[in-house]
């Protein structure tokens, strides 16, 4: 009898049983509903599940992208995904990225062997086993025939597995070698990317797309929250490495759907007409502050679309990576958590921490500088919890560039907000439950710089309902 991969029978069973992940989701988001107070119409976010197709809101300079998913062949070319074509319409010359990814690339860690077939079930196109049928298809998944469904399934099991294992044999050889875990050369593990189609999806039962609403771009609300302290995601940094010959011009989106609303809370959105000049490899992306807290009771999904700027019009671009990369929250809250996502171009790290206990903390800064003499600042908080910064701002800083950031950070905690001037550092200290500051510079910076921290606990969440319609 073969021998079976335990990483690849894992994996298997869960996407092999449709009622699990469905099910646990929803029995954490009913329950949470029973203290749950509806927001008002005006912030309810789109039913993806209606009979018509949702009215999609797109955020500035984020056009959108129809194209129907390709067909999956047994040897995908190395260079670019068969993918690509779905988030880049090379007839659209005057479209703007970036565009939702509708799926992960494929690299050369793919293979062609049949080895693990047996591994990937049969899929009923009928079953409705889940009691979820929609009328319209909504999801993208559901465009593969059910033989491309099953090895997309296959090359997705050996891929993720195949990461795995090179992971655990770079693990063993740093620990022969002594390293400290905290050091900046210890392997950084394989994020689990999601693969273009699933059992879920051909069954038309409760897949990702549908749970998290892939197919609406709208960004988030930024007025729901939840009343009392819970779970929530913070974005530390990303990184980004790519083969490719620098200085690049990136542009893309880095973005955030949680269990509070699976709409985009975006950290990262650079258009094409803003794109970013990346000089150098290993270069950490500016990240932009989430329009509000990232909560994440169990499960959330991180949607990456990066592409690099050609000369010659968006048609000539090229594309760094597309993705859709669930994360778990268990077991990790309040410590360090790296993870990297991969392409046949380029990888991206994650630099993220779970904070068990979490509340919003929304800093604004404003200045009296006068706007024909910026100074150069630097920004950065540090929250009680973890001693990672978060940079808030960096760059030249006058009275037309006051900005707000939100973090998340342990309720009852400490805030830091440092701030780097001419060779010198100012502090201002916040405790959660006093109003105001507890300490700040003197009075030669208050009258340059203004900063406020204020502990936002919210009360407007969505309508559950709305979820399972």
């Amino acid at each position: 009898m073969e021998k079976v991969n335990p990483w690849i029978w894992m994996m298997n069973l869960w996407f092999r049983l449709p009622c699990l992940p469905p099910l646990f989701h929803r029995l954490h988001k009913v329950a949470g509903s029973s203290s749950a107070t509806s927001r008002s119409a005006a912030t309810d976010p789109t039913v993806v599940m209606a009979s018509s197709s949702p009215e999609k809101k797109h955020p500035p300079g984020c056009g959108s992208r129809d194209s129907q998913p390709a067909a999956c062949t047994d040897d995908p070319p190395l260079s670019e995904s068969p993918m690509t074509d779905l988030a880049h319409d090379p007839c659209d010359k005057d479209a703007d990225h970036p565009a939702p990814p509708m799926g992960k690339d494929s690299d050369d860690v793919f293979a062609s062997t049949n080895s693990h077939d047996m591994l990937i079930g049969d899929i009923d196109e009928d079953s409705d086993d889940d009691g979820y049928v929609d009328e319209e298809t909504t999801c993208p998944g559901q465009n593969f025939t059910k033989e491309q469904a099953k090895e997309i399934m296959r090359r997705w099991l050996e891929t993720y597995d195949k990461r795995n294992g090179e992971f655990a044999v770079a693990c063993d050889e740093f620990q022969k070698q002594g390293g400290d875990e905290n050091s900046a050369s210890c392997p950084v593990f394989p994020l689990k990317p999601l693969p273009e189609t699933t059992d879920f999806c051909i069954t038309k039962s409760f897949c990702y797309h549908r749970e998290y609403k892939t197919n609406d771009t709208s960004e988030t609300a930024s007025t729901i929250g939840r009343r009392e302290p819970n779970e929530m995601l913070q974005i530390i940094s990303l990184r980004l490495s790519s083969s490719m010959s620098y200085p690049i011009s990136v542009y893309g989106i880095f973005a955030v759907r949680d269990d509070l609303d699976p709409l985009r809370n975006y950290v990262f959105n650079h258009t094409r007409d803003d794109h970013l000049i990346v000089e150098q490899d290993s270069f950490t992306l500016p990240l932009c502050s989430p329009c509000r807290g990232m909560y994440v009771l169990d499960y959330a999904l991180l949607e990456v679309d990066l592409w690099v700027k050609m000369e010659g019009g968006v048609s000539n671009d090229k594309q760094l990576l597309s993705a859709y990369v669930e994360i778990f929250a268990h077991g990790v809250y309040n410590k360090d958590v790296r993870g990297r996502i991969l392409s046949g171009h380029c990888y991206l790290d994650v630099h993220y921490m779970f904070v068990s206990q979490g509340i919003e903390a929304v800093i604004q800064v404003s200045t009296e500088v006068d706007s024909n003499d910026p100074r150069h600042v630097r920004f950065i908080a540090f929250c009680s919890g973890f001693d990672r910064e978060i940079l808030l701002f960096n760059g030249k800083f006058c009275k037309d560039k006051s900005f707000q950031h939100i973090v998340a950070m342990k309720s009852k905690g400490k805030l830091v907000v440092r701030l780097e001037f001419k060779g010198s550092l100012f502090c201002w200290t916040f405790n959660d439950g006093d109003l105001g500051a507890v300490n700040s510079p003197d009075d030669s910076v208050l009258k340059h710089f203004d900063v406020r921290v204020f502990f936002s606990p919210k009360q407007c969440i969505p309508d559950y309902n709305t979820f399972f319609l």
